[in-house]
């Protein structure tokens, strides 16, 4: 058979296929809140497309089941077949189906490179160019060879579950019985073979890389950090981003240089997973560092909870110590060594008990200081590090009763008490910018200037949230599959969604909980302001929650310039 001949062949047996293939490959490609690099891109692209082909095979089976029994009883031939195309005629068919469909896709690609290139704008990122579509294709059409060859081989063996039946004597129905349940289980064996080992190789490549030290991290040589000289903590024990945090930040003469005031080294404090038999013992040795470097006699003290592997943005911590000169000790401790999904998929309290059972230890050791000579006790927390954290009170009036400052950084979905804060905002407020009680306590930034804007009295203690209306950690709720989100209530212009958030995005039932889902794994590959992106705001974050500072306008830029030169992805200290 030629190549045309076999091309039309394949087209009339699997047109449903290919149908269904396109319109998942179409709804994967429509926009989202942030970009997604064209390799992943492609990647998702060919995957939509073949679980929609896999559904035409449903759709075919079931048409032929309908078309089966409405033939009634075997042997009624009153109905006359219809009589068959010609040759000719059904070979226009198939070139008018042929071209149809490769306008469709030329047309769709164009407008898909539209609207990538207008999130990209929105966040400010340069447009795909020629490279990045050939990336895009090449990894559409490798994965798509991928699936394919695993749904040929899924195939195979439904076939041979088929002959064998039959060689055994079973009937028709009993053979396909034989064979559908074939599939299915060997689906099933794939899927859970491909998430088990999935996982397992997640938790060792995480704990390989707890055990290593990143390339400037440098075991401290000041009493002041854990780790180093008199520590009751052994370096090799904190973890890799336990390391890169006490061996980490600006030293004294460094802020002094950037603010033209005298400053004091830092204090730094941290617990590895190792160190402890529980979250208890280690909060304890946490205090007991404190103690040790005299953290409980500096103006600030801060307690952080990191995020699942045991990462501090360096950007959130180094700006509170320049606004405070140096005159400040944060308090952390490792729940975990996995990256946040892990955590918050299979133990989703992990990250609040361990934020529980060291702020109580810290507050309890701070409560005993007499109140004239206690430090100011922030809290702070990024992503799943604020859900922990935040989530550790009882409620809102608990937090603000316990501390003098608190700052969030893009809080999941369902973090309290943000939640409920979002839920009872003033009228009016967008839930990616709201309002609470004209903005008393708690309040909501997206850029610097945001806290500050609202106006009115801001009374202390102050609670701050940085969140931004594309960050898709704070969107993803499993609400979002079935209900339209308030988020995409409607145009930029109007005020139905935050002003980079593109007015091609649209809310599509089920669809919009997966994009959420696929944003989130490239959340923070954008450019500050956008995503999961916050190091631009951390500055400003601070010095309003947390006033007092005295810090001018001059040396509040000059401290700006410094964070915004921190790499987020290498986080040492240059």
């Amino acid at each position: 058979m030629n190549p045309f001949r076999r091309a039309a062949a394949y087209l009339d047996a699997h047109l449903a296929n290919i149908l269904c293939g396109l319109a998942l490959a179409s709804l994967a490609l429509t926009p989202s809140l942030v970009p997604r690099p064209t390799v992943f891109q492609g990647f998702l692209a060919g995957l939509w497309f073949m679980v929609g082909f896999q559904l035409g095979n449903a759709l075919r089976a079931l048409w032929s089941r309908i078309r089966a029994r409405s033939k009634g009883p075997a042997g009624d031939t009153e109905k006359t077949p219809p009589r068959p195309w010609s040759g000719r005629t059904l070979a226009l068919v198939r070139a008018a189906v042929a071209l149809v469909l490769a306008a469709y896709v030329a047309g769709y690609a164009a407008l898909v490179v539209t609207w990538q290139n207008d999130v990209r704008s929105l966040v400010d990122m340069p447009p795909v160019d020629g490279a990045g579509h050939t990336a895009f294709l090449a990894a559409m059409v490798l994965t798509m060879g991928v699936f394919y060859a695993i749904a040929r081989g899924v195939a195979a063996l439904r076939r041979m579950a088929y002959r064998r039946t039959m060689r055994r004597g079973g009937s028709v129905r009993t053979g396909r019985r034989v064979s559908r349940a074939t599939g299915v289980v060997a689906i099933l064996a794939l899927v859970a073979g491909l998430t088990g080992a999935g996982l397992a190789a997640v938790g060792k490549i995480y704990a390989d890389r707890d055990a290593e030290t990143l390339a400037g991290s440098v075991q401290p040589v000041l009493a002041g950090r854990s780790g180093g000289p008199g520590s009751v903590v052994e370096w090799d024990g904190l973890g890799r981003q336990g390391r890169a945090f006490a061996g980490g930040g600006p030293s004294a003469a460094h802020i002094a240089e950037v603010t033209g005031a005298p400053a004091l080294e830092p204090v730094r404090v941290y617990a590895g997973l190792s160190q402890g038999a529980d979250a208890s013992a280690r909060a304890a040795l946490v205090v007991e560092e404190l103690v040790r470097t005299g953290g409980f006699d500096r103006d600030v003290l801060l307690v952080a909870t990191p995020t699942g592997s045991g990462w501090l943005e360096p950007q959130a911590i180094a700006s509170l110590e320049y606004l405070y000169g140096g005159n400040t000790a944060t308090a952390s401790m490792q729940y975990s060594y996995q990256p946040s999904w892990v955590s918050f998929l299979f133990d989703p309290d992990l990250s609040a008990e361990s934020s529980r059972a060291l702020f109580d230890a810290v507050h309890a050791r701070w409560q005993q200081l007499p109140e004239g000579k206690r430090p100011k006790l922030a809290v702070y927390g990024l992503s799943l590090g604020a859900q922990g954290m935040a989530g550790s009170f009882g409620n809102l009036d608990d937090l603000l009763a316990r501390t003098d400052a608190a700052l969030f950084t893009g809080p999941p979905a369902n973090s309290q008490p943000w939640r409920g804060l979002l839920a009872n905002r003033d009228a009016g407020s967008p839930v990616w910018q709201p309002v609470y009680r004209g903005g008393e306590q708690v309040r909501w930034q997206s850029k610097p200037g945001d806290f500050a804007a609202l106006g009115g009295s801001w009374q202390q203690p102050r609670i701050g949230y940085l969140q931004h209306a594309t960050d898709p950690i704070t969107w993803l709720d499993p609400a979002v599959i079935l209900q339209r989100p308030e988020w995409l209530a409607g145009p930029a212009a109007s005020g139905g969604r935050g002003a980079d958030v593109s007015d091609s995005m649209r809310w599509i039932p089920g669809v919009t909980f997966l994009h959420l889902v696929t944003d989130m794994l490239v959340s923070e590959a954008v450019p500050p302001s956008h995503g999961h992106n916050f190091g631009d705001v951390a500055v400003d974050g601070w010095a309003q929650v947390l006033p007092g500072h005295g810090r001018s306008d001059a040396q509040l830029a000059s401290i700006q310039s410094v964070i915004e030169r921190i790499d987020t992805h290498d986080p040492i200290w240059e």
